[in-house]
């Protein structure tokens, strides 16, 4: 039988406790070893399509984020045009220049 000796054993504490960065490595290129790479076709044409699904996403977002815009800043100018117009009522009213509308109402 194989026991393996308590000096190989790794101590739970120890492998518990991140080790601290010794140094900063250069900065990563396209291209270079330490930059992550397809493996496979069939992994670059996934990476692909998410990519396009992405961009055809955030650009149909930013499309309805401009559409949610506009109707917002005409619903805004509508109220503030329905908004003056009361108050515009109210004041011809006050000023007695809807008399001649009023026949017959009192």
């Amino acid at each position: 039988m194989n026991v393996p000796s308590p000096q190989t054993i790794a101590k739970p504490r120890e492998a518990a406790t991140p080790s601290a960065v010794a140094e900063v490595g250069a900065e990563l290129t396209p291209g270079s070893p330490e930059v992550w790479q397809p493996a496979s076709f069939k992994e670059w044409e996934g990476r692909e399509r998410t990519r396009a699904f992405l961009a055809a996403w955030s650009q149909q977002m930013s499309h309805e984020r401009d559409l949610r815009s506009l109707s917002a800043k005409c619903i805004f100018a509508l109220i503030a045009a329905q908004t003056a117009a009361a108050f515009g009522i109210v004041i011809a009213q006050g000023a007695g220049a809807l008399e001649p509308f009023s026949y017959g109402c009192e």
